[in-house]
């Protein structure tokens, strides 16, 4: 014990003082050392592995309930919480917004039938103007013809391929429109459909305009005081202006399908359907005498 308290040595006792406090720094470095790494070893073992952060993952699997059958209740909504309706109504918002400013149509125009709960389905389903002017004589699926817009292809032609869109419009006295029923009278559940007549009287081609600025078309319902049931001025869908070439001397034709609904106001909704009984159908082209016909709506 005496030669920890006093060096024995050749050389003077405060070297041997000064190498024993060289000594316990060291071992009390190596000890601090030890436990550092020791403890950053052990924080970086809980990270996330992939960017080498420190902190603790949390990571929660709660187990699906059970019902009383022991079925398991299954989560079915979509990522980003939107319902799988929304996206319908979203494409349907979409495919009814579209207007190209040429006048292209898209329907079909025949329009017969019923949906499931017995109302008609056809023209108006997804359009609440509620109508469809279409070419008879373009091919099935051209699209030449007009859709459920009411509107007429801007690519329609006359004689000599001439674009109706290009040509002059008819003058006055020169255009005579005609409006007949493809059928007399229609059962409930079968959609009205009509004839329209265009006959150029002039020897030049010219246009005649089925958009909604220009062409109009009523249904009254005779029976009831010659009540207005339907209006294509009410909620106009659809191109402001469909040129149809008019050959000279010659005419054209279009069909024109009602979706047997009446007009109302709030344009978000449809109508209710048109009461049976007798009709009175107007066309009528800014500048051109109106064209007149009668049709029936049996009753059930």
């Amino acid at each position: 014990m005496g030669s920890l308290r006093t060096p024995v040595g050749p050389l003077p006792s405060s070297i041997y003082w000064r190498r024993r406090g060289v000594a316990l720094l060291l071992l009390a470095s190596l000890g601090l050392l030890v436990w550092w790494a020791m403890n950053i070893g052990g924080t970086g073992s809980t990270g996330s592995g992939d960017d080498g952060a420190g902190g603790p993952a949390t990571s929660i699997s709660p187990e699906p309930d059970e019902d009383e059958d022991g079925d398991e209740d299954l989560v079915e909504d979509r990522p980003g919480g939107r319902d799988p309706g929304d996206e319908d109504d979203d494409d349907a918002d979409d495919d009814a917004g579209e207007d190209t400013g040429d006048a292209e149509g898209t329907g079909d125009g025949t329009g017969d039938g019923a949906d499931g709960d017995g109302d008609p389905a056809g023209p108006g389903a997804g359009d609440v103007e509620g109508i469809a002017i279409d070419d008879p004589a373009a091919p099935a699926g051209s699209g030449g013809a007009g859709g459920s817009d009411g509107g007429s292809s801007g690519g329609s032609t006359g004689s000599g391929g001439a674009v109706a869109a290009s040509l002059p419009r008819c003058p006055g006295g020169a255009l005579e429109l005609s409006l007949s029923p493809v059928s007399n009278s229609y059962p409930p559940g079968e959609l009205p459909r009509l004839r329209l007549t265009l006959t150029n009287t002039s020897s030049a081609d010219c246009r005649a305009d089925l958009g909604h600025r220009s062409f109009t078309l009523t249904m009254t319902r005779t029976d009831d005081g010659n009540r207005t049931i339907w209006d294509s001025t009410t909620c106009p869908t659809g191109s402001a202006s469909a040129p149809v070439a008019v050959p000279a001397d010659d005419g054209t034709e279009r069909i024109i399908t009602w979706d047997r609904r009446r007009s109302v106001e709030d344009c978000d909704t449809r109508g209710p359907e048109a009461p049976y009984g007798t009709y009175l159908a107007e066309a009528e082209i800014d500048g051109f005498p109106v064209a007149r016909t009668t049709f029936r709506l049996e009753e059930d």
